[in-house]
């Protein structure tokens, strides 16, 4: 199979790994903090959170998480 015929040979590939089923398409969630994402914290100190926090500076902005587990 060939990048540029990848559409006209997609059928028969699929038919060959006999794979009918269409994958449904579940659109992501927002994730919900509970206390157990406190807990997992806890222990921490603010500076290690702070450090955390610089580390995954990027993440935390795209995906909107809380600068903070106690936030």
């Amino acid at each position: 199979m060939k990048l540029e015929d990848l559409a006209e040979s997609k059928p028969f590939v699929m038919e060959r790994l006999k794979f009918n089923r269409r994958p449904e398409y579940i659109p992501p969630q927002k994730a919900v903090y509970e206390n157990t994402y406190k807990d997992y914290y806890r222990n921490l100190t603010k500076s290690a959170i702070d450090k955390l926090a610089d580390v995954y500076r990027y993440d935390i902005k795209i995906f909107g998480y809380p600068g903070s587990p106690f936030d």
